[in-house]
């Protein structure tokens, strides 16, 4: 799946659209609950820095596939990159009752679910709303305990709560490979 991966991204980079999707289509076949391509084209027009591109495809994956969590979770990013953090919001709480409603694997949900979390603190950091930061954080690590984002966010909001030790504990719990890098 590697392999296939990289091919979707080099024929991205060529600007093969067609192949792009006619290796994405591959993808989705072999992998359950494989996002929709125009999603993935959408996401990697932003990475490529192609915005225009992205909204574009991103719009489009929006009218076909109005039912997918990923879509409402693109849109709230996008949103909450802009600054506008009430329409990140609320996107965030759509894409939330899409994933609770859906047919999924039982880890493509909790994907999902982390996700929402992820962004839902990202908002509630940037409105100085800390106690409402630290309540998501610790619904984020009851779902997913070991999830570098949720250690990664745990740790910033007790920082901005001047509670450095505790920020470190988390910092600390992330991978061996990761805690080399950290000074205690």
């Amino acid at each position: 799946q590697r392999q296939q991966l990289f091919a979707v991204v080099k024929a991205f980079l060529a600007g093969n659209e067609s192949g792009t999707r006619f290796r994405l289509k591959q993808l989705s076949e072999s992998v359950p609950d494989f996002p929709p391509d125009d999603l993935l084209l959408a996401g990697m027009a932003f990475v490529a820095g192609n915005p225009v591109q992205g909204k574009i495809l991103l719009e489009r994956a929006g009218n076909l596939h109005r039912k997918h969590p990923g879509i409402a979770l693109a849109f709230g990013r996008l949103a909450l990159s802009q600054g506008r953090l009430y329409d990140a919001q609320a996107l965030m709480e759509k894409a939330d009752e899409i994933n609770n409603a859906a047919e999924l694997l039982p880890a493509s949900k909790k994907f999902y679910a982390a996700a929402v979390l992820n962004s839902l603190t990202a908002i509630e950091v940037r409105r100085n709303a800390l106690d409402r930061a630290e309540q998501l954080v610790r619904q984020w690590e009851e779902l997913a305990p070991d999830d570098d984002g949720m250690l990664m966010a745990a740790a910033e909001v007790e920082f901005l709560q001047n509670r450095d030790a505790q920020a470190m504990q988390y910092l600390n719990r992330r991978g061996s490979e990761s805690r080399d890098q950290i000074p205690t």
